[in-house]
């Protein structure tokens, strides 16, 4: 699969794209008004429909015939992938200590008791 005119330009952009994605999505899962709350039905959404673009994707390039179009669309699904794992997993790092936090104050009231 060539995007430009090799197979080694090819990878860079791919790469590149991808952290940059990726980059952008860390930052954009920061900002307090974009962020999903915790307890929501949304973050559930968020975390299945990255599997559903996986599938989506995976589809459209089998049956997609080979030329630019499927080298374009190789680089829109890394874009795609990049934006959503640096948005989950910015999610994931911010709620995760509390959701230790929770737990272990459930452990230790049950131990005082």
């Amino acid at each position: 699969m060539k995007v430009v005119g090799s197979v080694e330009w090819s990878s860079l952009i791919i790469t590149s794209v991808f952290n940059v994605s990726d980059t952008l999505g860390r930052v954009l899962g920061g900002v307090e008004k974009l962020m999903v709350g915790r307890e929501g039905v949304l973050i559930h959404v968020v975390c299945v429909s990255r599997v559903f673009l996986i599938l989506s994707s995976t589809y459209l390039f089998l049956t997609t015939h080979s030329g630019p179009v499927i080298s374009w669309l190789a680089v829109l699904n890394t874009a795609a992938m990049g934006l959503s794992n640096g948005y989950v997993q910015t999610l994931t790092m911010i709620y995760a200590p509390s959701a230790i936090d929770l737990k272990s104050s459930l452990t230790e009231d049950k131990k005082r008791e």
